[in-house]
């Protein structure tokens, strides 16, 4: 015992103090005994646990609580980033006690925090019953499992697409069958487009419904393409549906696009006022380089380009300025010249073997509609209605295209270069910044 100590208990003794300060050991208390460690007495169904005190600290340290609570619950963990005991003095923690928090806030008010919180019940929770296991409590959130054959990124994108088309599958099936554009918007139809069920799942769906006659084990998106498998032709129903409500759009696109290269093209070839700048072009540049290379008889029109790049002899203006300085004082009817090459904007921005790729695409959907429109065995009023309407329309811009590619290559060709090798785009921009220059 130690000096001025008073008498052990029968738990185990507390850690030795520290040294005592020289001549005064009666003045120090002796240690507080060791808490009583929890048991006793199982908790009731629903009652809360008692605070359980840590340990006391060591003398000269601060008082650190750590409650532990016995909860009914499992609770989430709260991601904080703690502080260490050396940390908190000074702190404004230092000061605050949860602990008679806890024992100040009622049953009632814990009992709704766990309520909301909770993600199942306390493991080993005694005095619970069988609503409380956690086998049974599962179930009750869970419930049964569901069977997919659907990989789980393509599981989850099958989900957010049901909820964006927002149709049962009964009518999707239906509108599909009828090839309903007016009760399906451009968006659904492109939405279930994207939900198709390739080989490898329409497969493993109509091998599970044999083994299993009940597909009510299946996932509602497994469900959903179980019954897509089912509509006869779907992917190319789908085709025919996606070309119907896109070929007014697509065919409004290209029409401008197609008279604009005609137009530039024929335009470009037969004026007067572009082959006299050339021939104005032609010789100035024969005066700069025919005592070094000899005379040129023509030149690529992608030589424009350069003439803004050659300066004079004091960099104040280019060998283009001083062209049009020559038009203006020598040849004025030559002045409106950009009038007729404004023209090339709109062309330039055409490409003609992307008309021609979509000429081909919006032919071979019609040609997809015809042969639907024989297999049916009612007639089918809304492939006719489509056919009689559009199938003029595609046989007049097929034509246009191909006076289009006539006028173009008539062009290039007159300008000593081939449609072969070189683009619409190309010509027509070369002579749009051409024109830009000039200004």
């Amino acid at each position: 015992m130690p000096p001025g100590g008073a008498m052990g208990v029968s738990a185990p003794p507390p850690p030795p103090p520290p040294p005592l300060p020289a001549g005064g050991a009666s003045d120090i208390p002796p240690p507080p005994p060791p808490p009583m460690m929890p048991g006793g007495m199982p908790l009731l169904p629903g009652e809360r646990g008692p605070m359980i005190a840590p340990p006391p600290p060591l003398p000269g340290l601060m008082t650190i609580r750590h409650p532990k609570i016995k909860t009914k619950y499992k609770l989430p963990t709260l991601n904080w980033v703690a502080l260490r005991p050396t940390e908190v003095n000074g702190t404004v923690f230092s000061n605050l006690d949860d602990e008679k928090l806890y024992n100040r806030l009622s049953k009632l008010r814990l009992d709704r925090f766990e309520e909301q919180f909770k993600l199942g019940p306390a493991n080993g929770a005694p005095g619970t019953d069988k609503t409380d296991r956690p086998d049974d409590t599962m179930k009750k959130f869970r419930g049964p499992e569901k069977v997919s054959v659907l990989d789980h990124n393509r599981l989850r994108n099958m989900a957010i697409c049901r909820r964006k088309l927002d149709l049962p599958t009964d009518a999707v099936v239906r509108l599909v069958n009828n090839l309903d554009l007016k009760s399906m918007s451009h968006d659904q139809l492109e939405t279930l487009m994207r939900m198709v069920p390739n080989e490898a799942e329409s497969k493993a769906l109509k091998q599970y419904e044999k083994d299993h006659k009940n597909v009510d084990g299946l996932t509602d998106e497994d469900k959903f393409l179980l019954q897509l498998t089912k509509v006869e032709r779907l992917q190319q129903k789908l085709n025919i549906m996606h070309y119907m409500s896109t070929f007014q759009e697509t065919a409004s696109t290209i029409s401008p696009q197609v008279h604009a290269v005609t137009h530039a093209a024929r335009t470009i070839k037969t004026s007067k006022k572009v082959s006299q700048m050339l021939e104005l072009i032609l010789m100035f540049g024969n005066m700069m380089n025919g005592a070094k290379r000899g005379a040129a008889y023509g030149f690529k029109l992608q030589s424009l380009d350069v003439l803004s790049d050659l300066k004079s002899a004091d960099k104040k203006f280019s060998l283009l300025h001083f062209i049009m300085e020559v038009v203006k004082e020598e040849f004025p009817e030559m002045v409106s010249i950009d009038q007729e090459l404004r023209i090339t904007e709109k062309a330039a921005q055409a490409s003609l073997e992307n008309l021609l790729t979509d000429q081909a695409e919006l032919e071979k959907g019609m040609e997809l509609c015809r042969r639907e429109l024989t297999l049916r065995k009612d007639k089918d009023l809304v492939l006719q209605e489509f056919l009689t309407q559009n199938e003029e329309k595609l046989r007049k811009l097929v034509s246009d295209i191909a006076v289009a590619k006539e006028a173009y290559a008539d062009c290039v060709s007159f300008y000593g270069e081939s449609a072969r090798t070189v683009s619409t785009n190309t010509f027509f921009s070369t002579l749009h910044r051409f024109f830009k220059n000039m200004k």
